[in-house]
Protein backbone atom coordinates (compact mmCIF):
# COMPACT_ATOMS: atom_id res chain seq x y z
CA UNK A 1 0.00 0.00 0.00
CA UNK A 2 1.11 3.08 -1.07
CA UNK A 3 0.63 6.45 1.00
CA UNK A 4 1.59 10.13 0.99
CA UNK A 5 1.72 12.78 3.27
CA UNK A 6 1.67 16.14 2.49
CA UNK A 7 2.51 18.99 5.60
CA UNK A 8 4.78 15.76 6.56
CA UNK A 9 6.82 17.93 8.95
CA UNK A 10 9.38 16.01 10.80
CA UNK A 11 8.06 12.33 9.99
CA UNK A 12 5.24 11.95 13.47
CA UNK A 13 2.81 10.61 10.90
CA UNK A 14 5.19 8.81 8.96
CA UNK A 15 6.08 6.73 11.82
CA UNK A 16 2.57 5.80 12.68
CA UNK A 17 1.81 4.91 9.46
CA UNK A 18 4.81 3.20 9.34
CA UNK A 19 4.56 0.96 12.35
CA UNK A 20 0.62 -0.07 12.11
CA UNK A 21 1.19 -1.13 8.36
CA UNK A 22 4.22 -2.67 8.09
CA UNK A 23 4.08 -3.30 4.64
CA UNK A 24 3.55 0.24 3.60
CA UNK A 25 5.65 2.46 1.87
CA UNK A 26 5.39 6.35 2.34
CA UNK A 27 6.11 9.65 0.10
CA UNK A 28 6.20 12.62 2.06
CA UNK A 29 5.87 15.80 1.05
CA UNK A 30 7.09 19.12 3.13
CA UNK A 31 7.67 22.82 2.01
CA UNK A 32 10.54 23.28 4.06
CA UNK A 33 14.06 22.42 3.68
CA UNK A 34 14.61 22.43 6.94
CA UNK A 35 11.80 19.94 7.91
CA UNK A 36 12.50 17.72 4.74
CA UNK A 37 16.06 17.28 6.33
CA UNK A 38 15.41 16.69 10.01
CA UNK A 39 12.88 14.12 8.76
CA UNK A 40 15.59 12.36 6.46
CA UNK A 41 17.46 11.51 9.94
CA UNK A 42 14.77 10.54 12.14
CA UNK A 43 13.57 8.28 8.90
CA UNK A 44 16.86 7.09 7.52
CA UNK A 45 16.25 3.24 9.46
CA UNK A 46 13.26 2.89 7.58
CA UNK A 47 14.92 2.53 4.47
CA UNK A 48 13.56 2.47 1.39
CA UNK A 49 9.75 2.21 2.72
CA UNK A 50 10.04 6.30 2.92
CA UNK A 51 10.86 9.12 0.07
CA UNK A 52 11.21 12.30 1.43
CA UNK A 53 10.52 15.12 -0.91
CA UNK A 54 10.68 18.99 -0.71
CA UNK A 55 7.94 20.88 -2.73
CA UNK A 56 5.54 23.63 -1.93
CA UNK A 57 1.69 22.93 -2.45
CA UNK A 58 0.81 26.13 -3.43
CA UNK A 59 2.75 25.56 -6.55
CA UNK A 60 1.08 23.61 -8.72
CA UNK A 61 3.95 21.64 -10.14
CA UNK A 62 4.77 20.43 -6.34
CA UNK A 63 2.92 16.90 -7.93
CA UNK A 64 6.26 16.47 -10.03
CA UNK A 65 8.27 15.62 -7.07
CA UNK A 66 6.53 12.80 -6.21
CA UNK A 67 5.95 9.48 -8.72
CA UNK A 68 3.16 7.12 -8.94
CA UNK A 69 0.01 7.02 -8.06
CA UNK A 70 -1.17 6.20 -4.17
CA UNK A 71 -3.85 3.99 -2.29
CA UNK A 72 -4.33 7.09 0.49
CA UNK A 73 -3.07 10.34 0.80
CA UNK A 74 -3.13 12.30 4.10
CA UNK A 75 -2.11 16.23 4.71
CA UNK A 76 -1.43 17.45 8.44
CA UNK A 77 -2.03 20.99 9.03
CA UNK A 78 -0.65 22.04 5.80
CA UNK A 79 -3.62 22.97 3.37
CA UNK A 80 -4.91 26.27 5.54
CA UNK A 81 -2.22 28.03 4.46
CA UNK A 82 -3.21 27.96 0.93
CA UNK A 83 -5.65 30.46 -0.96
CA UNK A 84 -9.38 28.86 -1.16
CA UNK A 85 -8.99 29.13 -5.33
CA UNK A 86 -5.42 26.76 -5.01
CA UNK A 87 -6.96 24.28 -2.33
CA UNK A 88 -9.66 23.97 -4.67
CA UNK A 89 -7.07 23.11 -7.33
CA UNK A 90 -5.20 20.77 -4.97
CA UNK A 91 -8.20 19.07 -4.47
CA UNK A 92 -8.01 17.97 -7.88
CA UNK A 93 -4.70 17.11 -8.08
CA UNK A 94 -4.70 15.28 -5.18
CA UNK A 95 -7.73 12.94 -7.10
CA UNK A 96 -5.80 12.34 -10.13
CA UNK A 97 -2.83 11.28 -7.99
CA UNK A 98 -5.23 8.50 -6.10
CA UNK A 99 -5.50 5.12 -7.33
CA UNK A 100 -9.15 3.81 -7.72
CA UNK A 101 -10.70 3.14 -4.32
CA UNK A 102 -7.86 5.76 -2.87
CA UNK A 103 -8.64 7.76 0.47
CA UNK A 104 -8.07 11.45 0.88
CA UNK A 105 -7.59 12.93 4.48
CA UNK A 106 -6.74 16.34 5.65
CA UNK A 107 -6.73 17.10 9.52
CA UNK A 108 -6.99 20.58 9.37
CA UNK A 109 -7.94 23.96 10.99
CA UNK A 110 -11.34 25.02 9.42
CA UNK A 111 -13.15 28.32 9.87
CA UNK A 112 -15.19 28.74 13.04
CA UNK A 113 -18.56 30.50 12.76
CA UNK A 114 -18.59 34.62 13.72
CA UNK A 115 -20.93 33.75 16.75
CA UNK A 116 -18.86 30.68 18.28
CA UNK A 117 -15.30 32.20 17.64
CA UNK A 118 -14.61 33.51 21.08
CA UNK A 119 -16.04 30.44 23.03
CA UNK A 120 -14.29 28.02 20.82
CA UNK A 121 -10.94 29.97 21.70
CA UNK A 122 -11.82 29.86 25.36
CA UNK A 123 -12.88 25.97 25.01
CA UNK A 124 -9.38 25.41 23.22
CA UNK A 125 -7.15 27.20 25.87
CA UNK A 126 -9.39 25.21 28.78
CA UNK A 127 -7.96 22.12 26.80
CA UNK A 128 -4.43 22.83 27.15
CA UNK A 129 -4.63 23.88 30.41
CA UNK A 130 -6.36 20.66 31.61
CA UNK A 131 -3.56 18.94 29.45
CA UNK A 132 -1.02 20.84 31.00
CA UNK A 133 -2.28 19.81 34.69
CA UNK A 134 -2.18 16.35 33.23
CA UNK A 135 0.89 16.63 32.17
CA UNK A 136 2.77 18.67 34.65
CA UNK A 137 0.34 18.29 37.70
CA UNK A 138 -0.44 21.72 37.85
CA UNK A 139 -2.57 24.19 35.69
CA UNK A 140 -0.91 27.53 34.08
CA UNK A 141 -2.76 30.28 34.14
CA UNK A 142 -4.85 30.83 31.19
CA UNK A 143 -3.00 34.25 29.88
CA UNK A 144 0.49 32.49 30.18
CA UNK A 145 -1.06 30.15 27.90
CA UNK A 146 -2.54 32.76 25.36
CA UNK A 147 1.11 34.57 25.54
CA UNK A 148 2.99 31.36 24.92
CA UNK A 149 0.92 30.63 21.54
CA UNK A 150 1.00 34.39 20.23
CA UNK A 151 4.67 34.02 20.56
CA UNK A 152 4.56 30.45 19.17
CA UNK A 153 3.21 32.26 15.98
CA UNK A 154 5.35 35.42 15.63
CA UNK A 155 8.55 33.04 14.20
CA UNK A 156 6.11 31.81 11.43
CA UNK A 157 5.76 35.34 10.28
CA UNK A 158 4.69 35.73 6.68
CA UNK A 159 5.22 32.25 4.92
CA UNK A 160 2.81 30.36 7.36
CA UNK A 161 -0.01 33.04 6.72
CA UNK A 162 -3.32 31.15 7.87
CA UNK A 163 -6.10 31.45 4.95
CA UNK A 164 -8.96 29.50 6.97
CA UNK A 165 -11.74 28.39 5.09
CA UNK A 166 -14.88 27.30 5.90
CA UNK A 167 -15.64 23.09 6.45
CA UNK A 168 -18.75 23.20 4.27
CA UNK A 169 -16.93 24.87 1.68
CA UNK A 170 -14.34 22.17 1.32
CA UNK A 171 -16.78 19.27 1.59
CA UNK A 172 -18.31 20.70 -1.58
CA UNK A 173 -14.51 21.59 -3.50
CA UNK A 174 -13.93 17.76 -2.46
CA UNK A 175 -17.05 16.88 -4.44
CA UNK A 176 -16.43 18.99 -6.85
CA UNK A 177 -12.78 17.08 -7.70
CA UNK A 178 -15.16 14.25 -8.25
CA UNK A 179 -14.51 12.74 -4.49
CA UNK A 180 -17.80 10.27 -3.16
CA UNK A 181 -18.82 9.50 0.43
CA UNK A 182 -16.99 13.27 0.78
CA UNK A 183 -17.55 14.28 5.05
CA UNK A 184 -16.73 15.23 8.21
CA UNK A 185 -15.03 12.32 10.09
CA UNK A 186 -13.93 14.06 13.38
CA UNK A 187 -14.43 17.40 14.34
CA UNK A 188 -13.30 19.66 17.76
CA UNK A 189 -13.89 23.62 17.69
CA UNK A 190 -11.56 23.99 14.24
CA UNK A 191 -10.12 21.12 14.50
CA UNK A 192 -11.68 18.24 11.82
CA UNK A 193 -10.31 15.36 10.01
CA UNK A 194 -12.73 15.22 6.48
CA UNK A 195 -12.12 13.65 2.90
CA UNK A 196 -13.62 11.60 0.51
CA UNK A 197 -12.79 8.55 -1.39
CA UNK A 198 -11.97 7.72 -5.10
CA UNK A 199 -14.84 5.15 -5.99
Amino acid sequence: MRYSIWGAGFGAATEQILKRFVNASVTCVDGSAEMVRVARERMAKHGARVRLCHADLADASWWRAIDGAFDTAVSALAIHHLSDERKRALYREVYDLLRSGGVFLNNDLVATPPAFKARFEELNLLAIQEQDRIRRGGARPLEEIRAEMRAQLQPAGRQHHSQIAALGDQLEWLREAGFESVDCYWKYLELSIFGGAKE
